[in-house]
């Protein structure tokens, strides 16, 4: 599809390590990548983005900014859960702002469940999201 607006694209696939290994410091041997990454339950984007892990970390594409640091740091210090997310969303807008990546798209997910489950939490990461929970009324 990038083709139809003039945009020249060679794929290569190739073993995860290897991906890994090409695309993290200190190589940096690529000029884009598609991937995907998903954060934890705890939705801290600080490996990802935060300038000191450009070198040793997550941060394969040297992402620095000053307002991401201060409010990836404040954040770790932030123990009210309303706060903490005000936080980390602005974070979340700081990254969007500055077009860290091109954000292309977000499969769409469907899961059905039975209704005689009792206990069921949906959790977009996990389909079996604390499971061992979960019983079958008869």
């Amino acid at each position: 599809m990038l083709g139809e607006i003039g945009i020249e694209v060679e794929t290569e696939t190739m073993e995860f390590g290897a991906y890994l290994d090409r695309i993290n410091p200190p190589n940096w041997d690529f000029d884009a990548i598609a991937g995907a990454w998903s954060l934890s339950l705890d939705p801290n984007m600080e490996s990802l983005f935060h300038s000191s892990n450009i070198e040793s970390g997550q941060n394969n594409i040297a992402y620095e900014s000053e307002e991401f640091d201060e409010l990836a740091t404040d954040n770790r210090a932030i123990l009210d859960v309303d706060e903490r997310m005000e936080t980390l969303q602005q974070a979340a807008m700081q990254v969007a702002e500055d077009q860290v990546y091109t954000f292309m798209y977000y499969p769409t997910e469907f899961q059905a469940y039975r209704d005689n489950i009792q206990n069921h939490s949906y959790n977009s990461r996990a389909g079996l999201f604390r499971v061992q929970e979960w019983w079958i009324e008869e």
